[in-house]
């Protein structure tokens, strides 16, 4: 009895699921009202990757979909930075992508490479916080593989706010860049958790 208080089979929209659909309407709205050069259309990849890649990571998690969300405790803290997450997926399009008044909008990569820095911080913020002492190494694994990417993404962030590049071909070689690391994250994600479990069907 116990148990099946803390815990709760997640279907149906959540509140998550309609700030992903706010972030989504917002990319629809940029791209009908706005003049937008290929370097935007770039910036639209990159939030598209992140935005769509970060759905469907969260209707993969294990801990989102078992714990119940009460005062104070983990669930609310990660529903907290699910919220921060979508934050920055509706600033992506509504403040980096864009011109207006039919001038397209100077190439930029700093902004939208620290705020893909910032989405992979709060990744790692999220795994740390749904650590649990019972943990199977899998989980430790994957938790490893965001920290790595993480570290990446910082290190591009960086670099690209010491670089500040403006030529369009260097900012849309930096949005190449970012998707291959999303793409990167999600694969690597994906392969460790099949990898891990198939070995705990086949235990021999």
């Amino acid at each position: 009895m116990s148990s099946s208080k803390n815990t709760v089979d997640v279907t149906g929209l959540s509140f998550v699921d309609l700030l992903f659909a706010l972030a989504v309407s917002e990319y629809l709205t940029v791209i009908d009202n706005r003049t937008l050069s290929a370097v935007d259309w770039w910036h639209v990849g990159v939030g598209g990757t992140l935005t769509i890649g970060s759905w469907i990571g969260f209707h993969n998690s294990r801990f989102r979909t078992t714990t119940r969300i009460e005062f104070f405790n983990r669930a609310l803290f990660a529903t907290l930075i699910d919220i921060a997450l979508v934050v920055i997926y509706w600033l992506l399009p509504s403040k980096w992508i864009g011109g207006t008044n039919g001038i397209p909008r100077t190439p930029d990569a700093v902004g939208v490479a620290v705020l893909v820095g910032l989405a992979f911080l709060l990744y790692s913020a999220w795994d740390a916080l749904s650590r649990r002492p019972s943990d199977a190494r899998r989980h430790k694994t994957r938790r490893a593989v965001t920290y790595a990417f993480t570290a990446a993404s910082i290190a591009i962030a960086a670099g690209v706010m010491l670089w500040s590049p403006t030529a369009p071909c260097k900012v849309i070689g930096v949005d190449v860049a970012l998707i291959c690391l999303l793409l990167g994250y999600r694969w690597t994600k994906d392969a460790v958790r099949a990898r891990t479990a198939q070995a705990s069907s086949n235990p021999d």
